[in-house]
């Protein structure tokens, strides 16, 4: 079954939007920013000074050394993330902002974060902050997983999309390095964008990372054995261990391997995977670590379904294949896409990879802070300038993509489904937003398709163009144009027999609150005329009473069977009390004050 819109309503609470309101293109002709609009904002005594263009700044998060906000862009008209960065304070800082801004200004996916722009002081002695702006994206993976736990459908969305992500990544020759459920952005569309590239570095299984380890001390639950057993010859798969993690963490909202230290890591992971082999011992080129783990007792290796016992089988095989232990028998990016439980959503055509290898000029390990702010701004200058030079904007993507935003990868008509049944289904939603009883119907085939609009304002130039107020649009299919006229032909059938059956129902609901009205009111008859008859029941030599402090009215009278009780905390309208002896009762009405009422 396709990863329905639907299901998409259901996990966030939202309502469904006609693309995604993040990615735009803009030109020269565009609207011009307002003057008098403020330059400076401030946000947790913060100033974001990103104005005029930015504006209504709004908190979202902050860092080790930064601030997210969100905020309106003038010219887009819409809502974007700007992430404040202070890093010249910290060589580290300056390191990982660098690398970000290097590969994020030249990486485009859909389901890699964006730099829209970069906003930074005109020259170097001035910079102290920069501000990069971004796609807002709602929420992460972390966040949501938190709050509720996820169906398969979702999982295998999210799954696919992180997937496709990486491959791009990879193809560019660039480990993440840093692959985590905070990491991973995702939007009321159920749209995922892989973000935080500060620890992502060149793929060279040559190069010796003896540095790396003091970089990972935040990701240890996603960290791969081989980081931690070897000082060099990291590879692609580092990253595919960090997705098969959080593929289990999906699996039931809770993180596969938590470990509390270097060792406890280690040994979360071999209590599941079962004790390395010796063939998966040859790769470890680091004696120290090849001789700690032969010495370990032997663990077996702990059946998946025992674990996930509610999980599909197909992605419990995926996982098995992403959390191998020996990195060399690792699954790839590209097999796991390929693999039967992703079958619904792969596209080799459909999943681009980067143009060429991505490259640093030089290490940034060892260069001071200064020189490292110098190519900071360097950078930032850079992109300002091809940004000026094109008549888009960087963070925008192709016209044959931006139709895609915000659905399924195999999604072709305006809705995103090419099952005509589930188009029907949602054909019925557009109804009731912009139609009524006398539906002014038009057949929407791909040539009427106007892609330099979104779909809302297709609908109104459409609407005007044929000087209707009511239109709908049905969406692209294969389907001959009598066989969609013939759909809805009964789709309007069935919607007016749907009518007659809710009118049906409110007739006999009418009914049924009448006749629940006139039993109401027999009770309250019938009620009162036995209240009566009890009173004419007791002979005159009763006393009816009435309570002081509660009003209640109730009858005593002389009996030797029962000794004298209270019950006026019942509070109800007739009460009967016994007592042995005349002497009794009236003493008792004494002591309580009792006000004596005519019989009857």
């Amino acid at each position: 079954m396709k990863y329905t819109q639907l299901s998409r309503q259901i996990l966030f609470g939202q309502r469904r939007r006609f693309g995604c309101e993040h990615y735009h293109r803009f030109s020269a002709q565009m609207h011009e920013v307002e003057e008098d609009a403020p330059t400076v904002e401030i946000v947790r005594n913060q100033s974001f000074e990103v104005g005029p263009r930015y504006s209504n700044l709004l908190y979202i998060g902050e860092g080790a050394y930064g601030m997210v906000v969100s905020a309106y862009d003038r010219v887009t008209k819409a809502r974007v993330a700007i992430k404040k960065i202070s890093p010249f304070e910290h060589q580290t800082f300056c390191q990982r902002t660098l690398r970000e801004i290097k590969i994020l200004t030249r990486f485009k996916h859909e389901n890699i974060i964006n730099i829209q722009d970069i906003i930074n002081a005109p020259t170097i002695e001035q910079m102290k902050d920069i501000y990069i702006v971004q796609c807002l994206m709602e929420t992460d993976l972390y966040k949501l997983l938190k709050t509720q736990k996820l169906s398969n459908d979702h999982i295998c969305y999210f799954l696919y999309q992180i997937l496709r992500g990486l491959k791009y990544i990879h193809s560019a020759n660039v480990l993440h390095r840093d692959l985590k459920p905070s990491n991973l952005l995702l939007n009321t569309t159920c749209d995922l964008k892989i973000c935080d590239f500060g620890l992502a570095r060149v793929a060279d299984p040559d190069h010796d990372h003896t540095g790396f380890l003091t970089e990972y001390v935040a990701t240890r639950w996603y960290r791969a054995p081989e980081i931690m057993l070897n000082s060099k010859g990291y590879t692609k798969s580092i990253d595919i261990w960090s997705v098969g993690c959080i593929l289990g963490e999906m699996l039931n909202s809770r993180p596969l391997f938590p470990g509390k230290h270097y060792l406890d890591q280690l040994n979360l992971i071999l209590a599941v995977v079962g004790s390395p082999s010796e063939e998966d011992l040859q790769c470890i080129v680091n004696d120290k670590a090849r001789s700690y783990l032969i010495s370990l007792p032997p663990k077996e290796k702990q059946p998946w379904n025992k674990i996930y016992p509610h999980a599909d089988q197909k992605a419990l095989d995926l996982l098995d294949k992403m959390l191998t232990f020996n990195p060399n028998r690792r699954i790839t990016v590209e097999q796991a896409l390929a693999h039967p439980y992703l079958e619904q959503y792969y596209d080799p055509a459909d999943e681009p990879i980067c143009e060429e290898p991505f490259k640093f000029e030089m290490e940034f390990d060892d260069l001071p802070k200064e020189r490292l702010k110098e190519l900071i701004f360097a950078q930032t200058t850079e992109f300002q300038s091809r940004k000026q030079s094109s008549t888009s904007n960087q963070g925008s993507i192709s016209e044959e993509q931006s139709n895609r935003v915000g659905r399924g990868p195999h999604c072709r008509g305006h809705f995103g489904y090419c099952n005509l049944k589930t188009e029907i289904a949602l054909l019925a939603i557009v109804n009731f937003i912009i139609s009524s009883a006398a539906t002014s119907w038009l057949i929407a085939q791909r040539h009427f398709y106007n892609k330099s609009t979104d779909f809302s304002n297709y609908l109104t130039i459409e609407c005007q163009k044929r000087s209707k107020s009511k239109i709908v649009a049905f969406p692209m299919s294969d389907l001959s144009e009598d066989d969609l006229k013939k759909e809805i032909d009964i789709f309007e059938k069935k919607n007016q027999q749907l009518r007659s059956e809710i009118e049906e129902l409110a007739s006999v609901k009418e009914e049924i609150s009448e006749n629940y009205a006139s039993l109401v009111r027999t009770a309250r008859s019938q009620t009162e005329r036995l209240q009566a008859q009890i009173r004419d029941l007791h002979s005159n030599s009763a006393q009816l009473l009435k309570c002081p402090s509660c009003g209640g009215e109730f009858f005593i009278q002389e009996s030797q069977r029962v000794r004298p009780t209270c019950k006026l905390d019942r509070k109800t309208p007739v009460v009967h009390l016994y007592f042995e002896s005349n002497d009794q009762m009236h003493k008792w009405i004494k002591q309580h004050g009792i006000v004596e009422k005519p019989a009857g």
